[in-house]
This record gives C-alpha cells, sequence and structure tokens, in this order.
C-alpha cells in the first residue's frame, strides 16, 4: 500500500515539472514572439518615408504634405510606428484629407511598394469669389467658390471683374467648406444670374446676400438692383423686363441709377445717381 502511494507521489511531481516546464518553454516563447514582431514592424524596409501628391494647382502642396506626415508620426503603444505599412490606412487617410481640405473634388490614395504613398487630387474648380463683406477691406479677403456653391480654398487679389463675387455672412467664422446655396439651387441662381446679364444686357459683376432672402445684384457701373429670392426667379425676370421697358424708365439708362429696389414684387422703387456738384 505504501508502494502504491511513493510511486503516486513520484507521478505527480514529474507531472508538476513538466507543467512547470512548458509553462516556461510558453513564456519564452510568447516572449520571442512579441519581440520578434516589435523588430519586424519596426524594421525600415517597411516604413512609409516617401509621399508623393499630384494634381495640386490651388491646395497648397506642403500643407498636405505636413498633414500627411503629421498622420504618420509618433507610435502605437510607444514602440510600434504608425508609419508602418502594413498597419496604416490609406482609407482612413484618404477620409481625413477630404474633410481637412475642402478644395479636393476627389482622390485616389495607395501605396507604391512598402516605402512609398501616392495621394492624387483632382481639385474643385473656381466658379466665382466669396468675399467677406468688409468695406474698408484692401485687398478683400476673398475664397474660391466652386460649380456647387462650395467656398473651397484661399484665393489671391485679382484686380479686375476676374472672377463673379459673392459677398454676405455665411454664419460661419471659417468659410472653408461652406456652402452659399445648395447646389441645386446654386445652379439655378447662376443660371438666371446668366439670363439677367444676357438677356437684358445688364453688367452683373457680384451679388450680395442679406437677410430674409435679399439679395443685391451689384453691377459694374456701381448700381445695385434690389431682390428677394422668396419670389420666383420668373417673376423677378419678367418684373426686370418690363420696368427697363416703360416709358418711365426710357428716360434712364441703367448705368445711371443708383439702386433699384424690386424686392415687393409688381412695385418698384429706383433712384438715379445724384447729378455731380461743381
Amino acid at each position: 500500500m505504501s508502494r502504491i502511494k511513493y510511486r503516486s507521489a513520484e507521478v505527480w511531481e514529474k507531472r508538476r515539472r513538466f507543467a512547470r516546464r512548458m509553462t516556461l518553454i510558453f513564456s519564452i516563447s510568447i516572449i520571442l514572439i512579441v519581440v520578434g514582431t516589435i523588430f519586424f514592424l519596426r524594421a525600415e524596409a517597411i516604413q512609409i518615408r516617401d509621399i508623393n501628391i499630384e494634381g495640386t494647382n490651388i491646395i497648397d502642396k506642403k500643407e498636405i504634405k505636413e498633414f500627411v506626415d503629421a498622420s504618420l508620426s509618433g507610435n502605437y503603444l510607444w514602440v510600434i510606428p504608425k508609419s508602418n505599412t502594413f498597419l496604416y490606412s490609406v482609407k482612413d487617410l484618404n477620409n481625413a484629407l477630404v474633410k481637412k481640405f475642402p478644395g479636393i473634388f476627389s482622390l485616389n490614395v495607395g501605396r507604391e511598394g512598402f516605402k512609398k504613398v501616392y495621394i492624387k487630387i483632382v481639385e474643385r474648380k473656381p466658379q466665382a469669389l466669396w468675399c467677406k463683406n468688409v468695406e474698408d477691406e484692401n485687398p478683400p479677403d476673398c475664397y474660391f467658390v466652386d460649380t456647387s456653391g462650395v467656398v473651397f480654398a484661399k484665393a489671391p487679389f485679382f484686380s479686375g471683374n476676374v472672377y463673379f463675387v459673392y459677398k454676405g455672412d455665411l454664419g460661419k467664422e471659417d468659410p472653408l467648406g461652406a456652402q452659399i446655396f445648395t447646389a441645386q439651387d446654386f445652379s439655378e441662381f447662376e443660371a438666371f444670374v446668366t439670363q439677367v446679364g444676357k438677356k437684358l444686357n445688364i453688367s452683373i459683376v457680384g451679388v450680395e446676400l442679406k437677410d430674409q432672402g435679399d439679395f443685391d445684384f451689384l453691377l459694374s457701373s456701381g448700381a445695385r438692383i434690389m431682390l428677394n429670392k422668396n419670389i420666383s426667379y420668373d417673376d423677378m425676370f419678367n418684373n426686370m423686363d418690363a420696368v427697363l421697358k416703360s416709358k418711365e424708365f426710357s428716360s434712364s439708362t441703367i448705368n445711371s441709377l443708383d439702386y433699384m429696389d424690386m424686392r415687393f414684387g409688381n412695385k418698384v422703387y429706383y433712384k438715379a445717381k445724384s447729378a455731380p456738384k461743381f
């Protein structure tokens, strides 16, 4: 009976020693795997070092480069570089760039090998300018507006009427990314401006947006035509056409106006410029 107990104790001791050895081997294996993985992920051969940016004319390429470099800097868990090509998400970069730079209409982000990321950008096309409505500002602080009405990039100063100009409050401190109107409204509004300019022979160089749907056409002569967006474009056009063809207006020309107020439907008020005093 004692011999059986002795053998049983011996077997259990062997099993404990075996378990300890296996635990030690397993722990060392895990450590080696973790250390090896870290060394692999830190290898210079698989770190993104080159950023190739194409297609920028309006957007500052340097700003994009600095933004991408910032996303590549630093580490995960203090030891694994964010620049590791296997961990870096070009999809996340794509989304971040679109959010950061409103001037991007579309882009393609991808990798070339392990160490290079390419960014191919299609920019929004300038259709007009939006300028902060500050009368004393010279030169004015202006931004490009694309064909869908999105304010997308800071514009340089242009002398003369190079672009059609929008003025007014967009309700944002930083106008980048704001929309003057929705895409459809902007397209319809642009068509209305073109119609008035061509068919009524009026030189409209800009629009000043105001409250309650009011807006002013700014003419090259310095005159204003005051309108309200709550009236249909057809009615606004017909009212202007009727006024310009009326007998009461025949003695004047559009260039002699100080302003014409057409915000009240069929009721039209206008004022001629004051004659110069000598």
